[in-house]
């Protein structure tokens, strides 16, 4: 009986070995592909973090490029006595909201 359970034991050793070092490989090899999944969401993120912030500064350029139009559209008789009430203003309201948003 012992002469036949040891050839046995011993296979049986030698496949959990085996086995094991297979699933070894196995997570070696997800653990690298882990590692290039995490650093090409990075790499994903900083890219629309950069794009979000490109298009933030078109569209706060066109919206003043807006806005300059619509001045000019509006005051083109009365331009000089505008700009300088405007300027004034604009300090003040520049001011209270750097204010407001710290």
């Amino acid at each position: 009986m012992l002469e036949n359970t040891l050839p046995q034991l011993e296979q049986l050793i030698e496949q959990t070995i085996e086995k094991s070092n297979q699933l070894k490989k196995q997570v070696s090899e997800l653990q690298e592909q882990k590692t290039k999944l995490i650093e090409e969401n990075e790499m994903l993120q900083l890219a629309a973090l950069e794009s979000d912030e490109k298009q933030q500064q078109t569209e706060a350029g066109l919206n003043s490029l807006l806005s300059r139009l619509q001045e000019a559209q509006h005051d083109t008789h009365n331009e000089h006595e505008h700009h300088e009430h405007n300027e004034h203003e604009h300090h003040e309201h520049h001011e209270h909201h750097e204010h407001h948003h710290g």
